[in-house]
């Protein structure tokens, strides 16, 4: 039996002085906290598995308090009974905070106490018996370390989860540690790894931030350089050198969320002594943008993501050592900018306050808050509880079980797509400087009365998907079997705008597969659900893109995780605009044509029809005779564009007008096949003989003429000099 004090809390409103209630009000005169405690370290956490928050505070060594740890089980009815008895509350520490964690995967979260000196680990068996394990040794008079703050994590991807402790180094000989799991109840530090680097150190966070399945590890420092390390491939760490997130303002804790909705995580950093937090907007590529706005006016100590009024998007409270010392409710506004909402929603505290979670206590699909506040400066010891005043909006709470994966689901990332727009969450053994929020995910969604999909990404390497869901509900999701990921999947530029894809598989599970598409590698969409066989031909693309696959294989409930990336670009169709070409008189100079790619690329020409009538040397056409000409212009491709259509322009080339009425002309000359005679006005209407003689003097060719222009076919004479005699004048003339 569970040796406990009950305490009855009294759910008083507090109204603020206007006309609609506010959205929190205190949990009035009794707190869960009533034993004066200097807390220091909050955790929401289901520690007996009947569903519901119950919440364990740290106690701080500052003071001349109780040094002991508290646990308050959750009852269901709106009370908690304080635990007395065991190791876990009657231990005398010098605590900071705790981590919650099924290290053992037997069904029961363990817990780490992080203290100043030496931490504990404690195996829950469950019904409330917590047992000191020794499998952890950290004693900061061996290490030189003074503990600040650890984290769970699956960082190597073998379903157990593993523990990174930060510390602010007194000696040279200081580092931090990662603990990996053996799971056998066992734990080593790793050697000489780029993460035990030592600084000064504050709460870790475990949070996969490049979205590439891997757990990444941020570590804040006191007044100097923050830590990054990217994990690559499940075993090992590359410390980031080149970031906006290691510019610290003496750093205590971050908090992670993805507050625009796009898929990828964001992060506040917590700064004090007031200095401004900071706040990076992840840019999906492995980067961030600093943002200025509402939520860097402030400094603070911790800070807490949730959906506090469910509108489905991710508000924030900020607790901390400003001057006017404040918590402050920011309500996202879904444009990437916050109102401070604090005095109307009934967030009244103004005290020095060491950490914020939230987690639904009373089960009301709303998310509460508890604050741990300080002695110091003569300022209330009292913590505070805030209850969440339900509204109309609909909502979700989902709990993870993981059987393949950490039993505590650490690591998932939950994502809803409901109104045709997606929000994520992520699991997480640590949010913000001193504090554990639920380990339950919950989604806010407004009116929109269906969950269109639910999808869990489980660090082991598998999607379930829900669909079709009713909100308003405490949702349990267990792990699946997944098959393991196709692998070689290829792409490859069958046909202009077209892709063809294939892979291999060898999973004994599942039958068919789906197939996603990206056109930055970062944010892809379904393109075909249920495809039969190893292959897909992706159609009707848009030229100009680099096109990114991924395959998984489905299975009931869900799907395996991702193949390897294929990418395939798509060249660009280029078109020609072709000048329109005026038709030209027989004796022109020659002309250009002009024509341009809109790729830029130069533009070929050549001869269609005419050759007999026109030259081109590039794109310079001369004259040689009267007739009907046909150029064409096209534009070769390259690695970037395809080649072009052909664009044709065709003219005529006529007989001129003749300027001098009173002669008679010969046009061309030298000629090839035709010989136009133009003859003045006064002799129009007359039956004129044309003769032509050959240089020795024989008639070759004659025929009457009377038109102002005539056309005399030459074709039939050998190459030459000719005499034509008309109207008792002689002309010369060269036929080529």
């Amino acid at each position: 039996m569970k040796n406990k004090i009950s305490i009855v809390i009294l759910l008083t409103f507090y109204l603020i002085s206007s006309k609609t209630s506010a959205q929190f009000s205190k949990v009035e005169d009794v707190t869960i906290s009533q034993d004066s405690l200097e807390s220091l370290g909050i955790s929401w956490v289901d520690f007996d598995n009947d569903g519901d928050e119950d919440l364990f505070i740290t106690t701080s060594y500052y003071s001349n308090k109780s040094r002991k740890d508290v646990l308050y089980e959750n009852n269901g009815d709106g009370t908690f009974s304080k635990f007395t008895t065991g190791d876990l509350v009657n231990t005398e520490g010098t605590g900071r905070n705790t981590t919650w964690a099924d290290y053992n995967n037997d069904g029961w979260i363990d817990v780490f106490v992080v203290n100043q000196q030496e931490n504990y680990l404690y195996q829950n068996f469950g019904n409330g018996i917590f047992t000191k394990k020794e499998v952890i040794p950290t004693n900061t008079e061996s290490t030189g370390s003074d503990h600040q703050g650890g984290a769970w994590g699956d960082f190597n991807g073998d379903g157990y989860v593993d523990l990174f402790l930060a510390s602010y180094k007194l000696t040279d000989e200081a580092e931090n540690v990662l603990y990996i799991n053996h799971q056998d109840e066992t734990f080593t530090p790793i050697p000489n790894s780029v993460v035990t680097t030592n600084g000064s150190s504050q709460d870790p966070t475990w949070i996969d931030f490049d979205n590439n399945g891997t757990l990444d590890l941020f570590v804040p420092n006191y007044c100097d350089e923050n830590y990054l390390y990217i994990n690559h491939d499940n075993e090992s760490f590359v410390e980031s050198t080149n970031n906006q997130l290691l510019i610290s303002n003496c750093s205590t804790g971050s908090s992670w969320a993805d507050y625009d909705n796009d898929g990828d995580f964001d992060v506040l950093i917590q700064n004090n002594v007031n200095q401004g937090n900071q706040f990076f907007e992840n840019n999906g590529d492995g980067t961030f943008t600093q943002v200025n706005n509402e939520l860097t006016s402030h400094s603070s100590n911790s800070a807490s993501w949730g959906d506090y009024n469910n509108d489905g998007f991710i508000d924030l409270i900020l607790v901390g050592n400003d001057e006017d010392r404040k918590t402050y409710l920011f309500q996202n506004n879904g444009d990437k900018s916050f109102t401070d909402v604090s005095e109307n929603q009934g967030i009244n505290n103004s005290n020095y306050s060491w950490g914020v979670a939230s987690g639904d206590f009373n089960q009301d699909g709303f998310l509460d808050l508890y604050i741990a506040n300080s002695h110091e400066d003569g300022y209330s010891p009292s913590d505070i509880l805030y209850r969440n005043t339900p509204n109309e909006n609909n909502w979700i709470s989902i709990t993870l079980i993981g059987t393949n994966s950490n039993s505590s689901a650490i690591g998932s990332v939950v994502r809803t797509k409901s109104n045709n727009s997606w929000q994520s969450r992520v699991v997480q053994s640590k949010t913000g400087h001193n504090s554990q929020s639920s380990l339950k995910v919950h989604f806010g969604f407004g009116q929109v009365d269906k969950i269109d999909t639910i999808v869990v990404e489980w660090p082991m390497k598998g999607f379930l998907q829900k669909l079709n869901t009713d909100p308003n509900q405490f949702l349990t999701l267990s792990e699946i079997d997944f098959p393991s990921a196709p692998y070689e999947n290829s792409a490859e530029a069958s046909e202009p705008f077209q892709v063809t894809l294939s892979w291999s598989d060898t999973a004994s599970l599942g039958s068919n597969f789906r197939l996603e598409r990206s056109i930055d590698s970062i944010h892809f969409q379904l393109i075909a659900s249920n495809i039969e066989g190893n292959n897909y031909m992706d159609e009707n693309l848009e030229g100009g893109f680099t096109y990114y696959y991924r395959v998984a294989k489905n299975i009931e409930g869900g799907y395996s995780w991702y193949s390897n990336i294929s990418q395939q670009y798509i060249k660009t169709e280029q078109t020609i605009n072709f000048e329109a070409i005026s038709d030209k008189l027989l004796g022109t100079q020659s002309f250009e044509l002009i024509a341009q790619s809109s790729s830029n690329l130069d533009v070929a020409f050549f001869i269609d029809e005419g050759e007999d009538y026109v030259t081109l040397n590039g794109n310079q056409v001369t004259i040689q005779d009267i007739g009907h000409v046909r150029v064409g212009a096209f534009a070769e491709g390259n690695d970037e564009y395809l080649d072009s259509d052909t664009i044709y322009q065709e003219f005529e080339i006529l007989i001129p007008l003749s300027l001098n009425t009173s002669l008679i002309q010969i046009y061309p000359n030298p000629t090839k096949n035709y010989m136009c005679i133009v003859l003045p006005e006064k002799e129009l209407r007359k039956s004129i003989l044309t003769q032509i003689y050959s240089l020795d003097g024989s008639l070759i060719k004659s025929e009457y003429i009377g038109q102002h222009h005539n056309i005399i076919n030459l074709s039939e004479l050998k190459e030459g000099v000719y005499f034509v005699h008309i109207n008792k004048q002689v002309f010369t003339i060269l036929k080529e």
